[in-house]
């Protein structure tokens, strides 16, 4: 995507259908912390990585970390 903030609308889009979406939560996450929210995307990538501790390694794999 090529906006930070059309990522993280996305990302919210998704997890309103499935809150428990690790993939969505990690991506937004770190799309947050491109943007500068820091503890946002800190704790949306730990809430990611709470439902699904694997996903840091899954998301690295795809080129999102």
């Amino acid at each position: 995507m090529g906006s930070l903030d059309d990522a993280i609308a996305a990302y919210n889009a998704a997890l309103q259908i499935d809150q428990k979406m690790a993939s969505s939560l990690y991506g937004r996450g770190t799309a947050k912390r491109l943007k500068g929210e820091t503890a946002g995307g800190e704790a949306d990538i730990a809430g990611a990585k709470a439902i699904r501790p694997s996903i840091a390694d899954e998301m690295a794999q795809a080129g999102i970390n």
